[in-house]
């Protein structure tokens, strides 16, 4: 995904995934939640925060669920599947990756099932518990990185809920200031 398509080719249809990520990237800016009309027609510095959107898959292979819903899991070697899992999650670390890359000041993994032990793969990190709140929050700090790191589910979570992304967005940056606390 790139910010291209989210401005200029969806511009009037992001969807609700990619507009739960502008509507956060832009509240985390200025604490000021956004329509769905306001996301069509940014100013220019709102358009610059977009193109700040770093997206990337924690899973470094598709999901079996993913390659079964789309069609493709029977047609696949299942051996030579898992075979390739382990050899790509024994060279990479999901989240170092993106630390060494591109330095970003905030991660949000969108993922509650992801183990903390595959997510912080070589990294010395710590896990601030008493900010959890059961599944639907998890903080993370990670040693040498001026990074804050948030672990919750995916927006589709928070909706079967009842929620909305206007409340996920103040839920993230909620938690956000409680990192800053430690």
């Amino acid at each position: 995904m790139t910010p291209e398509r989210i401005l200029k080719e969806w511009s009037y249809n992001k969807g609700p995934f990619w507009e739960f990520l502008c509507k956060m990237q832009l509240f985390f800016k200025d604490q000021r939640l956004r329509s769905t009309s306001d996301l069509r027609s940014l100013s220019i510095e709102e358009q610059k925060s977009i193109y700040e959107i770093g997206y990337g898959n924690a899973n470094l292979l598709e999901l079996p669920k993913t390659l079964e819903k789309e069609g493709y899991w029977e047609s696949i070697d299942k051996e030579e599947y898992w075979r390739m899992i382990e050899g790509v999650e024994s060279i990479f670390s999901p989240i170092k990756n993106i630390l060494d890359s591109f330095k970003p000041d905030i991660i949000i993994v969108l993922g509650a099932d992801i183990s903390d032990e595959y997510l912080f793969k070589d990294l010395n990190y710590c896990h601030h518990k008493d900010f959890d709140e059961e599944k639907w929050r998890k903080l993370y700090s990670v040693e040498n990185y001026d990074v804050k790191v948030i672990k919750t589910y995916h927006p589709n979570a928070f909706w079967r809920q009842g929620s909305n992304n206007d409340e996920m967005v103040e839920y993230l940056y909620e938690s956000l200031k409680l990192v800053e606390l430690q």
